[in-house]
C-alpha cells in the first residue's frame, strides 16, 4: 500500500497498484463465491478505528483458482495519525449464504506500506504506518 499526497491542495491517499487475489476456498470444488472487505484504520483512543471500508463481490468457476479484486485508493478525511489497511474474506457455496471459510488479513509488517510523500512526513512501521502533518502547515507527527 502506497501513502502518498494527491492533488491541489494535496490530499492524503492510500493506494495500490493492483488489488487484492484471492484463492478459492479449498473446502469444495464446485462454483464459489467470494466477499472482499477493504478497510482502512486509524489508531485512536486505544483502539484501531475504521475510516474507511468497501466491500467486493467475485466468483469462481469450478476450476478457477484465483479471483482478482480492485485496486486500492482512499483518501480519508483526517490527515496526520497512524493507520493499517486490512483486508476480509469469505468464501459461499455459489448462490448461497453457506460459509466455506473465511480469512481476516492485516498489515503487519513494515514493507507492507510504502511512503511517497515529499509533502508531509511519513514513516512505515511493522504493522502500520505513521504519517504527519503538511510541511506547509509547519510539519511534526
Amino acid at each position: 500500500m502506497s501513502v502518498s499526497d494527491l492533488g491541489q491542495p494535496p490530499l492524503l491517499t492510500f493506494g495500490s497498484a493492483t488489488g487484492a487475489v484471492a484463492q478459492r476456498s479449498p473446502a469444495s470444488a464446485i462454483a464459489q463465491d467470494i466477499t472482499g472487505i477493504y478497510s482502512l484504520q486509524r489508531f485512536s483512543g486505544g483502539q484501531w478505528v475504521p475510516v474507511w471500508s468497501k466491500e467486493y463481490q467475485g466468483s469462481f468457476a469450478p476450476g478457477q483458482a484465483t479471483v482478482q479484486f480492485p485496486a486500492v485508493s482512499v483518501a480519508p478525511t483526517a490527515g496526520r495519525g497512524v493507520y493499517r489497511f486490512q483486508f476480509g474474506f469469505t468464501w459461499f457455496a455459489s448462490g448461497t449464504t453457506t460459509p466455506l471459510g473465511s480469512q481476516l488479513v492485516i498489515s503487519d509488517s513494515a514493507t507492507d506500506h510504502q511512503c511517497v510523500t515529499p509533502l508531509r512526513p511519513c514513516q512505515a512501521g511493522s504493522g502500520s504506518v505513521q504519517v504527519g502533518r503538511l510541511y506547509s502547515l509547519g510539519g511534526g507527527w
